[in-house]
């Protein structure tokens, strides 16, 4: 999910902040350049500030909860972690079934 976000974020950063090229060499000298002493602003979308907040948010969670693998590993270790075929299978299923809808 991080690297899908990521990609997303790195793809529109690369569409907003990519130069228009002009069209021909003599436009781009007639170009207005900044006064001096003027410093250039920025204004960020909602949308922008939207992915901005969500990307944070992706990095105060972590993909892989460690309590959870703690948990599990130490069920393995033990001998006490056991599966639900029944359940498993069930799961399995709908899985299928939803993919096959996508």
């Amino acid at each position: 999910m991080i690297n899908k976000l990521q990609g997303l974020l790195n793809s529109e950063a690369v569409k907003e902040a990519a130069p228009t090229e002009p069209a021909s060499k003599g436009q781009a000298a007639s170009q207005p350049q900044p006064a001096a002493g003027v410093a250039d602003t920025v204004q960020v979308s909602s949308r922008g500030r939207g992915i901005s907040r969500i990307a944070e948010q992706v990095k105060e969670n972590p993909e892989i909860r460690q309590d959870l693998v703690a948990k599990l590993k130490t069920a393995v270790d033990t001998g006490t972690y056991r599966v639900d075929s029944q359940d498993l299978a069930t799961k399995m299923i709908k899985e299928m079934l939803m993919e096959s809808l996508l």
